[in-house]
């Protein structure tokens, strides 16, 4: 009997684990990514990547793949990252990302939004709140930078 209730409890104390909805990080897995940029100190040197130098940053431009596989080496003096995408609905981007909207306005014909998402670390402060996403919605393309975009749209 001891041995039933036991029993019993292991299992009470592990299958709800069993059927919790794990939150993966859903970043580098967007649909619809035609280009990744890191903005870096440093030029990446990577198979699949092509840099560009601008004054003391490197403009390191590759597949979503290729970011994906080597995300934890460009971390290293990282000063943000962005996607691009073509005819994308940046609505499809806010709810993937969870993102909490904190400000939106147009410019130059452009829907800028800047935000929050717990998906990615590191933020900046706006007006005392974080932020660390900013996607401006064009006509035809669509730009997700982090924490900002710092290559221009």
């Amino acid at each position: 009997m001891k041995k039933f209730l036991l029993l019993v409890l292991v299992l009470l104390c592990f299958v709800p684990t069993a059927f919790a909805k794990v939150d993966t990080n859903p970043l580098f897995y967007l649909d619809g990514v035609e280009k990744v940029c890191f903005v870096s100190e440093r030029q990446f040197e990577n198979e699949g990547v092509y840099s560009v130098q601008s004054g003391d940053l490197f403009y390191n431009y590759c597949s979503l793949e290729v970011a994906r596989e080597n995300f934890k080496d460009f971390k290293l003096k990282l000063k943000g990252f962005q996607f691009y995408f073509k005819n994308f609905d940046a609505e499809k981007i806010l709810k993937t990302l969870k993102c909490n909207i904190l400000t939106t306005t147009e410019v130059e014909g452009m829907t800028v939004i800047c935000g929050y998402t717990p998906y990615y670390d590191n933020n900046i402060l706006i007006n005392n709140h974080k932020v660390n996403v900013q996607i401006a919605e064009g006509e035809d393309e669509v730009i997700v930078g982090f924490p900002l975009i710092l290559t221009g749209y």
